[in-house]
């Protein structure tokens, strides 16, 4: 493990830290990076402030970074759950698309 300012990174620069999750057993996964370049990564800290693990890619969106960050920590989803689909749209919203969609397919 090691310090945050240790980190070998090749895509970006650890100018701020943007966000930071707290996960159970005591590790948070924090998002940071040079946000004038676009470029961000993900590492998993122990409560003692030393880092676990890392990304080193330089991904363009942070939001992709914590996503591959809470992958990496929790894991993926297991295969033998059946995951439900829940559509937030309203109905209104869903006869929208749905009339678009056809009128594309007709054209």
């Amino acid at each position: 493990m090691r310090r945050r300012e240790f980190l070998a990174l090749n895509y970006t620069t650890d100018v701020k830290t943007l966000m930071t999750v707290k996960c159970d057993s005591g590790f948070s996964i924090e998002v940071f990076g040079d946000g004038a370049n676009g470029s961000y990564e993900w590492r998993l800290v122990d409560e003692g402030g030393l880092v676990e693990q890392h990304s080193n890619c330089g991904y363009g969106i942070p939001a992709i970074a914590l996503r591959d960050g809470l992958i990496a920590y929790y894991g993926t989803p297991r295969d033998d759950i059946e995951l439900e689909h829940v559509d937030f749209r309203t109905n209104h919203e869903t006869g929208r698309f749905q009339e678009l969609s056809a009128t594309r397919l007709l054209n």
